[in-house]
């Protein structure tokens, strides 16, 4: 607890606009981590009742059928209920239902939509797992002018991704406008659609944008 504090401060002594939502969300994730450790020890102590209880919670959000919602447990790893927020979960599970629920193939599903935990942008995408897909993501991303600072990549065990990541845009804030947020999201589905890796932008054109 005093390491946390002694860095927070730190942080806060470089200079103004240094400290950020983002800084503090990252610093609160760690400092839980390392407590969690320190209360349950190793790894596999605690850990299946951890999971076991996320998605408890999540199933008594949902409001949907237990079959649906064990269903939807099982193609998720352990590491993904360790990892993502409960807010997160639930608007990943309503994203997955959501673009399941059209019929025939999949096709690339992304969310955009503002993360006042974090003070980002959180893009989630769900699509299914390629070669070069991150590059795809990151290059959509880079096109629209968002800059990543945090991503999360996960893998269902139906060969699915499900990718939550924060962007900024270049100015350091979150994509508050629809429009923009709107355009983040078709900038990142054309560079998943399209049949070869799109090239990542200029520098030029990155100031463009």
């Amino acid at each position: 607890r005093l390491l946390l504090i002694l860095t927070v401060v730190d942080i806060r002594a470089v200079g103004p606009g240094i400290w950020n939502e983002w800084k503090r969300s990252l610093l609160r994730t760690l400092f839980e981590a390392a407590e969690e450790r320190l209360r349950l020890g190793h790894k596999q102590h605690g850990r299946t009742e951890i999971v076991e209880r996320r998605q408890q919670e999540l199933a008594a959000e949902l409001g949907w059928k237990s079959s649906a919602a064990r269903a939807h447990a099982r193609r998720l790893p352990d590491s993904y209920w360790l990892a993502e927020p409960p807010a997160w979960q639930l608007a990943n599970a309503r994203q997955v239902a959501a673009a399941e629920a059209h019929i025939g193939d999949a096709t690339p599903n992304v969310v955009v939509e503002e993360d006042s935990e974090s003070g980002a942008t959180r893009v989630s995408v769900f699509t299914p797992d390629r070669e070069a897909l991150f590059y795809r993501i990151c290059a959509g991303l880079a096109a629209a002018g968002a800059n990543i600072i945090d991503a999360r990549i996960h893998t269902t065990r139906d060969g699915m991704a499900l990718d939550n990541l924060l962007v900024l845009d270049g100015r350091g804030k979150a994509y508050s406008d629809r429009k923009l947020r709107a355009r983040l999201s078709k900038s990142v589905e054309a560079a998943l659609a399209s049949a070869s890796p799109p090239p990542l932008p200029t520098a030029e054109a990155q100031r463009r944008s």
